[in-house]
């Protein structure tokens, strides 16, 4: 279940003004992907779908393969070079009737909740709206490990999805004060007439969510 949303105001940081949400049907986990144009999902889908195959297929220990996408008749899911993605792909592909919403509810009731989870972070923390891109990337993660009354006995999507219960020990409040550890050599940017050991440590931070690519 695709769908897109935007363009949001001001503009995230990265230059980004859509989200895609992508919801497994399955589990009902949700992936948000970050475009600065619509012209863009193409490319960001192909990136989703290798990285979310290769993880799936390593957790399951199984070929995992995206098998079909159902979403709304938009310019950007009905062009030539998707049609020529979701073919070679060999992915079937399911529209809704134009003006009928519902039947793309699941995609369309995720945006709903994550921008409820995503309002409430950035004005509870005070932060600019220029972090909703983080933002929604992040309640995209945190939403796989709560229970969903979609799924049976309201499981959370990764248990769904695992048959494991999830961790949460890594979760921290989105925006909350951390802090980052400063080199020597960064220190001595900060005051060149001490000494960097004397200099502290480390810088206070805003909490954005964890790096895509690096642990912790």
């Amino acid at each position: 279940h695709m769908d897109t949303f935007g363009p949001l105001r001001p503009t995230a940081i990265g230059g980004f003004r859509y989200i895609v949400v992508i919801v497994e049907d399955m589990s009902r986990g949700a992936s948000v992907l970050l475009l600065k144009l619509k012209s863009q999902l193409l490319r960001e889908l192909r990136r989703w779908k290798d990285r979310f195959e290769t993880m799936w297929s390593r957790i399951k220990h199984m070929k995992i393969r995206v098998g079909s996408i159902r979403s709304d008749n938009a310019g950007e899911y009905v062009s030539k070079t998707m049609n020529d993605f979701l073919f070679s792909s060999k992915i079937d592909r399911e529209l809704s009737v134009p003006l009928s919403s519902p039947q793309n509810g699941v995609a369309e009731r995720h945006i709903q909740r994550l921008t409820v989870m995503v309002r409430h972070a950035l004005l509870s923390q005070r932060l600019r709206f220029k972090f909703w891109g983080a933002a929604f990337k992040y309640a995209a993660h945190v939403s796989w490990l709560l229970p969903s009354m979609a799924n049976p006995s309201s499981q959370s999507p990764w248990q769904v999805a695992t048959g494991h219960l999830p961790s949460i020990d890594h979760l921290r409040v989105f925006g909350c004060r951390c802090w980052s550890f400063l080199t020597l050599p960064e220190r001595s940017k900060t005051n060149s007439k001490v000494s960097p050991k004397l200099l502290p440590a480390a810088e206070v931070c805003r909490f954005v969510g964890p790096a895509e690519h690096s642990k912790g």
